[in-house]
């Protein structure tokens, strides 16, 4: 794939994912704050008058039909029909929704039928919880709409001093998910000389009317902090006590974090703003510290562009410059043989490691020279592996499969033996050299190459117990785990945190030279590898070139084995009849020595080889500490 190709890949990713995400959890004007709930406050209207009324509108949405048999309206603090001798709310007025059960359990406990039938007493009884009112239909709720209006008089709890009585309403703080909410706080008499909602929300004044609006998200504390003129005490039907300097007290508990600054929104705010310009922002990281050379370069290239070592065709210019892979492993090997260091024979054995014409294969390698004789350190290091576990001067695929077996059964005691063959060939097979690797590319801006590529090593290997075990895990945590992705749902800022996450996986995992940059000319051979390798793909075009030509076979089938597709020369080898030592070897090193990789997997035990002070019930000063509390909610 072209660079060009590979950003323009890339950034469309990062855009689609962060637009979608928005989409879905409502941060381009959706409704995140109600994501995923199968019933919500679709609208909420709360309307505060000087004289203590509070009139309430609740608009449900229910979605799944069935499911819900009240929708109510609960409080924290004492909810009555009659005086108290302490603060509380005093039920006025209840409009419900045609063919339901209006009641109320006040603060006491005793329920009460407001309306319909008197009988359904005892259900509620059983249901309601204390300081509670709303509406019951036993047979429940048809997905839909309804509407539910409330009247309280609120008695409250007030704070007063010669300047200001302090009044801290608490509406919600455990509750549905509110899609929209407004607020309006009645000025009529001019008593009204600050308001701090809690959390901060968007505060219009419209003639004498303080209009709050926003989306609340589900058990998000809804508050409204109050400085009136002390005369409103007289107006309002409250508790009130003497504390002196109330004003300082509540701007001080508005600067703490509670109030005043709107972080959680400059916060939402900002993300939002990183969602959607992250794809301009790499488009540019590429245009400064990736954008590279143009040069032109033939569609195919029948030639070997530069005689390198076969394992830096792989680790450079394969792929990803900072990923190395099998592959180079294999190509070494078949490279020996090409060039007299070893001599590969393949031969069919059954289980018992005797000889037959079907089951498995074994490699035996006659290793002809030392690593002594080498002068690369990988090839002396993929050597003197062979020679390590050979015997009388051959590597058999079989015997060392039967050592591993062996390694296997004594690892339940003493595991190093099995370690340390493991970690040998994950060093040769999948462990990139990256001081090389520096050495062509500049080192990238952003990637995580190096972890994605072994991540998907780990998923593809043989043995799959730690997979199924933490799968096993995963499956039976997820009741633990709910809360969390509930929460997540829930917090816009923790979406957006997530859908950012995502967002960076496609510049994770693409090629590493796309935010770094290829040193001197190198750029130039790495699209005639690439070139190169789409001539090895294409039969038709390999087929243009004789049988004949052994040397020019060979050498394609190893370098074909580093770019990965030395399966593709083997089939076009077979069906023009082109007859090399290493083309059997080639076919079956994968499924052998992957099959040696994984039998260094140690087993399981188990397993076989195979500021806010209380006040008079509320009232305190700062965000959550005032009267109220509950909020809509839905049984």
């Amino acid at each position: 794939m072209t660079e060009e190709r590979s950003l323009a890949l890339v950034i469309a990713s990062v855009f689609l994912i962060g637009a979608v995400g928005l989409i879905l959890t409502g941060g381009l004007g959706g409704d995140s704050a109600v994501y995923g709930e199968d019933v919500y406050v679709y609208e909420y209207r709360a309307d505060f008058y000087p004289n203590g009324t509070l009139e309430e509108l609740f608009v449900y949405q229910i979605s799944t039909s069935g499911k819900y048999r009240m929708l109510y309206r609960s409080f924290k603090d004492p909810l009555a029909r009659g005086e108290l001798n302490k603060p509380y709310f005093e039920l006025l007025e209840l409009r419900p929704p045609l063919g339901t059960t209006t009641y109320i359990r006040d603060y006491s406990g005793r329920v009460e039928v407001l309306s319909g039938d008197p009988s359904m007493v005892y259900d509620i009884q059983s249901l309601a919880l204390i300081n509670e009112v709303g509406c019951y239909r036993p047979e429940r709720f048809s997905r839909g709409r309804y509407e539910i209006g409330y009247r309280f008089k609120v008695h409250p709890p007030l704070e007063c001093d010669n300047q200001y009585c302090h009044l801290n309403l608490k509406l919600a703080d455990e509750h549905l998910p509110y899609r929209s909410a407004t607020i309006a706080i009645h000025d009529e008499n001019g008593s009204l000389r600050r308001i701090f909602p809690h959390p901060p929300m968007d505060v219009v004044q419209t003639g004498d009317v303080w209009l709050i609006r926003g989306s609340i998200p589900k058990d998000e504390l809804v508050e409204v902090e109050i400085l009136f003129a002390p005369e409103v005490a007289e107006t309002l039907d409250g508790f009130s006590r003497n504390v002196t300097e109330v004003g300082n007290k509540t701007f001080a508990a508005n600067d703490d974090g509670h109030g005043g600054v709107d972080w959680y929104t400059i916060l939402e705010r900002g993300l939002t703003g990183l969602i959607l310009l992250l794809p301009a922002g790499l488009f540019l990281i590429h245009r400064r510290y990736g954008r590279e050379k143009e040069y032109t370069v033939p569609e195919t290239l029948s030639y070997v562009p530069e005689k390198r070592k076969p394992w830096l065709v792989n680790l450079v210019f394969n792929g990803d410059s900072f990923d190395f892979n099998e592959n180079g492993f294999y190509a070494t090997i078949l490279d020996f043989q090409r060039r007299g260091i070893i001599e590969i024979e393949s031969e069919m054995i059954d289980d018992n490691g005797l000889l037959t014409s079907s089951n498995k294969a074994n490699l035996k390698m006659r290793l002809l020279k030392g690593p002594e004789d080498l002068d690369d350190d990988y090839e002396k290091d993929v050597l003197s592996f062979l020679k390590a576990y050979s015997s009388g001067g051959v590597f058999s695929t079989a015997t060392f499969e039967d050592t591993l077996k062996r390694m296997r059964k004594d690892a339940k005691i003493d595991p190093s033996s099995l370690n340390f063959i493991r970690e040998r060939m994950k060093r040769l097979m999948y462990v990139p050299n990256r001081e090389i690797c520096g050495r062509f590319v500049a080192r990238p801006r952003l990637s995580s190459g190096a972890f994605v590529a072994e991540s998907r090593r780990w998923i593809r290997r043989p043995n799959f117990n730690v997979l199924f075990i933490l799968i096993f895990f995963l499956i039976f945590s997820m009741p633990f785990l709910g809360p969390i992705v509930s929460w997540i749902l829930q917090s816009s800022v923790a979406t957006m945190l997530v859908i950012l996450g995502l967002q960076l996986v496609p510049a994770a995992i693409a090629p590493s030279a796309l935010f770094g940059r290829w040193k001197e000319e190198y750029y130039k051979e790495k699209l005639e590898w690439d070139a190169f390798r789409r001539h090895l793909k294409d039969f038709a075009s390999i087929q243009k070139y004789a049988p004949e030509d052994l040397k020019m076979w060979e050498e394609w089938l190893v370098y074909g084995a580093a770019l990965g597709v030395g399966d593709k020369v083997v089939e076009a080898m077979e069906a023009l009849n082109v007859q090399i030592p290493e083309m059997r070897p080639a076919g079956e090193m994968h499924e052998v020595f992957r099959h040696s990789y994984g039998l260094t997997i140690q087993p399981s035990s188990s397993s076989n080889d195979g500021f806010g002070g209380g006040g008079l019930g509320g009232g305190g000063f700062g965000g959550g500490g005032g009267f109220g509390g509950g909020g809509g909610g839905a049984r």
